[in-house]
């Protein structure tokens, strides 16, 4: 009895922490404005501490969840990654980061890696990055790069001039749709709709239909679906469909690919899909958590679903991420309850999860929820 009074009173006094907490966040400068915040200093520790861990599963997965929070508090740390990790895909996933960051301070080390590094997808990061970051000093480091010899990176320094100002270059992306490489026609179709441009979409339509690498064909697809909203409503099943047709695919990379597609369009059939993903116990994790994130962009419905994962899955990362969807759906005290206390587990990858998702809830708590 007594243990249960003071589990009750712990979760309360939880709760007003967590409360004042969010209404003294506030971002006047922007939403990289440092905040002075117990919690929020906190998970910045957890996260920014991570980067340089010499586990390199550790780092990778810091990297990568510090570029999901939008926020640049570990600009330097980033950089230091970007030029002299070892690992290319960890080097990659610091260029993406730092342009999630829109942090311009970080645009040297930026054009540092597209002129040397040695892989080419990091160089394709860095280069798209750069045109995240609006930066015109760099048009001279994009335009030598279209003379690179990986046609990865002379599409990503193509887009990358586009968001610069330069128009004149959509014909190179139409032509990365006939190359060999499949991640080439992928970074194309992802261009399009981040230009936000919809002069390729019969091509887009074309490879949706007929592409041999399903990844290429399900971003192909949710390429026509984000670019043509006004097509009537049998166009717009039908590719839904091409995208829905490989949720029982083999690869879990190809089903989480479905799960992020399905909640940026948000189709008819989007719901169901994501909320089958979330609660098959047999599902891979990376699938279960992007089921997750997409769920939270579908609205109050996918709430039940939301709450029970965040509640009950064996997994800490699918309880996180279900709660930080749900947050943003306009639970944030309830969410904050769910995650906070799990910035203490034992476990490194679970506090990274929460510590991100907290930034995440912090950084939301003043936007508008469906």
């Amino acid at each position: 009895m007594i243990s249960n009074i003071l589990q009750a009173m712990k979760c309360i006094l939880l709760l007003v922490l967590i409360t004042l907490s969010c209404f003294t966040i506030a971002y006047p400068g922007g939403e990289n404005h440092r905040i002075d915040n117990p919690l929020h200093e906190k998970c910045i520790a957890i996260l920014r501490n991570s980067i340089t861990d010499a586990n390199p599963s550790v780092k990778l997965i810091a990297v990568f969840l510090t570029g999901e929070t939008g926020l640049s508090f570990a600009s330097k740390e980033l950089e230091t990654v970007l030029l002299t990790d070892t690992a290319p895909e960890i080097r990659a996933r610091a260029a993406e980061a730092i342009g999630k960051s829109k942090d311009s301070t970080s645009i040297k080390a930026l054009q540092k890696a597209l002129k040397k590094d040695k892989n080419a997808f990091s160089r394709a990061c860095a280069a798209e990055a750069i045109g995240k970051l609006g930066d015109q000093s760099s048009l001279k480091y994009l335009k030598a790069a279209l003379g690179d010899k990986d046609e990865l990176v002379r599409v990503a320094a193509t887009e990358a001039m586009i968001r610069l100002g330069d128009k004149g270059n959509f014909g190179n992306l139409l032509a990365a749709f006939k190359s060999d490489n499949p991640q080439v026609r992928r970074w194309a179709c992802d261009a399009f709709v981040n230009l936000n441009n919809k002069s390729a979409l019969e091509d887009l339509r074309v490879i949706a239909q007929n592409d041999n690498d399903p990844l290429v064909k399900i971003w192909a697809a949710r390429a026509v679906l984000l670019l043509s909203t006004d097509d009537p409503k049998g166009v717009r099943e039908k590719y839904s469909i091409i995208i829905a047709d490989f949720t029982q695919n083999d690869s879990p990379g190809v089903r989480s690919r479905v799960a992020c597609a399905l909640g940026d369009v948000n189709t008819g059939s989007s719901l169901k899909i994501l909320k089958s993903m979330l609660g098959n116990n047999n599902e891979n994790t990376t699938v279960k958590l992007w089921a997750a994130e997409a769920m939270g962009k579908l609205g109050s419905r996918s709430l039940g679903p939301l709450r029970s994962a965040a509640r009950n899955d064996s997994n800490p990362g699918v309880r996180i991420w279900s709660a930080e969807a749900m947050g943003r759906l306009g639970r944030i005290n309830p969410a904050l309850i769910m995650i906070t206390p799990l910035l203490q587990d034992e476990d490194a990858i679970t506090r990274l999860h929460a510590a991100k998702a907290i930034l995440n809830l912090m950084k939301d708590e003043r936007e508008p929820h469906s």
